[in-house]
């Protein structure tokens, strides 16, 4: 955890007033510095968290922030499921990105984010974000927030539907796929599981079975299409 409080000489000038708290959660230093300065100059009080693997967020939620703003890679919903639900319990949330499509957006405003804004856009437009958010504005109207959170069920149960083949397969099955979704060879995976080749081939065909498919190749396919891990059935 990083914390800066930066001070420009204009904001010296008005230092008895109160400042607006912003928290940046951002991995990249350099990135969440200029953000931070830029913030700085037009009159905000800011600290910056910076995670590495793990966020540590100790020091932030023992604090209330009028706006924070974290930063995420939205590829995925790993970071939005992790950081978001608290950090919303310390200050309205604005997720930075670059280029997130509906889904994404959903999973946010799910999570609890108040609104997102593009990472690619000028500053003056976050500027204008921070400040409503503060204002008490409401960035997303109901209308769009219903049909971002129907995208998201959607789509969850679209997920749920095409993991249930995954359902069927054993444990040892199980230890096979994760196995073959490294990489590893049927002669590896015979070694390492302490059984015969002729076993393993027979429960990937058994694999194969049950997922509909009929090679290796698709069998790998479709359980990363699905975000399968064995960890989905513990």
């Amino acid at each position: 955890m990083t914390d800066y409080i930066l001070q420009s000489p204009r904001v010296a000038e008005t230092s008895g007033a109160a400042r607006p708290k912003v928290l940046i959660v951002e991995r990249y230093l350099m990135i969440a510095e200029s953000l931070a300065y830029s913030l700085d100059i037009e009159g905000f009080q800011v600290k910056i968290a910076v995670p590495a693997t793990k966020l540590d967020l100790d020091d932030v939620l023992a604090s209330k922030w009028h706006v924070v703003l974290l930063s995420i890679d939205l590829e995925t919903r790993d970071d939005v499921s992790r950081f978001l639900p608290l950090l919303s319990d310390v200050g309205p949330v604005v997720v930075l990105t670059a280029g997130t499509d509906r889904l994404a957006q959903a999973w946010c405003i799910e999570a609890g984010a108040v609104a997102l804004a593009d990472k690619e856009r000028p500053f003056g437009n976050l500027l204008e974000i921070v400040r409503r958010v503060i204002g008490g504005e409401t960035l997303i109207g109901p209308g769009e927030k219903e049909r971002l959170l129907e995208l998201s069920r959607l789509h969850a149960s679209e997920v749920h539907r095409r993991r249930a083949p995954f359902l069927a397969l054993t444990a040892r099955e199980q230890g096979v796929l994760s196995h073959l979704l490294e990489g590893q060879s049927v002669r590896t995976i015979a070694r390492v599981s302490s059984v015969s080749e002729s076993t393993v081939r027979s429960q990937i065909r058994s694999i194969f079975q049950k997922l509909g498919v009929n090679s290796q190749l698709r069998a790998v396919s479709l359980a990363r299409q699905v975000g399968w891990t064995a960890d989905l059935h513990q």
